[in-house]
């Protein structure tokens, strides 16, 4: 009777921990937008932004905009 109520316990963890990444997953990353670039800073840092969107998309996130 006690492993049934560990196991019970253990469930109702779980599903907490479910609905706390769903939350997360539900709200799309914002990131800052880009609007091409002119010098080689400019086009590094568009490059570091795309990137870094890719990656997050990766995770499982969405990013603003995907919608």
């Amino acid at each position: 009777m006690a492993e049934r109520g560990k196991d019970i316990s253990e469930l109702e963890a779980a599903r907490q921990r479910i609905a706390e990444l769903e939350s997360k997953l539900s709200n799309p990353v914002l990131l800052p937008k880009t609007n091409g670039y002119w010098n080689e800073q400019e086009k590094a840092y568009e490059e570091a932004i795309t990137l870094a969107k890719r990656r997050i998309r990766m995770a499982g996130f969405r990013c603003e905009g995907d919608e």
